[in-house]
């Protein structure tokens, strides 16, 4: 006589070993599941690390720009600083020249004069010459009344500002015909130029000054 426990222990060993055969002939068929998967974690860790590289090259990039905008910002406003001291400076030394006579003007572009005619620039652009006829021609910027030779008064800049004064014309006082009354207010232009930080930059001002002398 076959004991029932011992029975259905067979029964239940012969389902488990069946189940497993059933098991190991279907993942022969369709395979390891996982064999698919190798390294994509780390294509996909590559992935964001490229990614992340791009976005710091970027950045990078970014602020090197922002950098130079404001450097270059920076040396504009020096070289326009330099430009209006010149024309004040220019300025100054119009009110200064004389105290009872207007100042003598050369009608000719030399290295000598400090006033020139508005004749001597007939056909000279101021913005379009070079260092060179800046340093022939204008005066150069000084702080005080009695500069000291090679020296440099404007620490911020790569050079000293200069300036031109042109004689314009003069004013009567009255409505009688010209040359039968002097001129009472005589007029002139001052143009400043100076150039920044570095040679890079450069800017220019000009003002028009009028001034009596006696």
């Amino acid at each position: 006589m076959i004991d029932v426990n011992e029975w259905y222990l067979q029964r239940r060993l012969q389902f488990v070993i069946a189940l497993s055969r059933n098991e190991q002939s279907i993942m022969h068929i369709r395979g390891n599941p996982y064999q698919h998967q190798q390294g994509a974690i780390l294509v996909v860790s590559m992935l964001l690390l490229l990614v992340l590289t791009i976005l710091a090259i970027t950045s990078s990039q970014t602020t090197r720009v922002q950098e130079r905008m404001a450097g270059n910002t920076r040396d504009m406003s020096l070289a326009l600083q330099g430009a209006e001291a010149a024309a004040r400076n220019g300025e100054a030394i119009v009110r200064d020249l004389s105290t009872g006579a207007p100042p003598l003007w050369c009608s000719t572009l030399t290295t000598s004069c400090s006033v020139y005619s508005d004749a001597a620039f007939l056909g000279v652009d101021l913005t379009s010459q070079t260092d060179t006829w800046w340093n022939n021609t204008a005066k150069e910027f000084t702080a005080t009344l009695n500069p000291v030779a090679g020296t440099k008064d404007m620490s911020s800049l790569k050079v000293d500002p200069r300036y031109t004064i042109a004689y314009i014309g003069c004013i009567i006082d009255d409505f009688s015909p010209a040359g039968s009354k002097p001129c009472g207010r005589y007029v002139y232009r001052v143009t400043g130029r100076s150039h920044g930080g570095t040679l890079s930059s450069e800017a220019m001002v000009q003002s028009t000054i009028v001034w009596r002398y006696n």
